[in-house]
């Protein structure tokens, strides 16, 4: 067994499905989740058990998903949100990277359902880069935004990733 607790406020629907499919997709292995809540400790934390024998497989995956390389397999928060902007302060990405091209999948705040894709200029210096990327989301009031933006990655000193969007937007994401 190991345990997640996640920042305060934070809805973990999105990341429990999120982890189950990347140990699943690792390792082969399923997980049972025992969720649960406590302001002292934390906030909202998760209980994850798997097969005894998936252990080294699925500690290594854990390792990996906690090394914050580059947006593969990173979990973001929204840090800055303009009120123009379509994502609020409760919203959550779970990116994947493959070569230059990005992926998130995100939710909370006034979103649903979204979905981002795009690339990182160039791919092979992500402390300088460039994030170009398209999104589509579904709002909580119904509606659909879609657009494209472009936003500069970098390292912070603590080993954590931003994602700052153009000025017009006024929106940042932190690992």
């Amino acid at each position: 067994m190991f345990r997640v607790v996640l920042p305060p406020g934070a809805d973990d629907s999105g990341f429990v499905g999120w982890l189950a499919s990347r140990i699943k997709a690792a390792t082969g292995s399923g997980l049972f989740v025992v969720c649960g809540q406590n302001r002292e400790r934390g906030g909202i934390f998760d209980f994850y058990g798997v097969p005894e024998e998936t252990v080294p497989e699925i500690a290594a995956v854990l390792e990996r998903l906690g090394a914050n390389q580059v947006l593969d397999s990173a979990l973001m928060r929204t840090v800055l949100a303009a009120t123009t902007a379509p994502i609020g302060l409760d919203t959550v990405f779970c990116f994947d990277l493959e070569g230059a091209t990005v992926t998130a999948h995100y939710g909370g705040g006034p979103v649903t359902n979204g979905w981002l894709i795009g690339t990182i200029e160039p791919p092979d210096h992500p402390q300088a880069a460039v994030l170009r990327f398209r999104y589509l989301q579904v709002n909580l009031d119904g509606g659909v935004d879609s657009g494209d933006s472009t936003a500069d990655l970098a390292r912070l000193p603590d080993g954590g990733w931003r994602i700052a969007a153009a000025p017009h937007t006024a929106s940042a994401l932190r690992t």
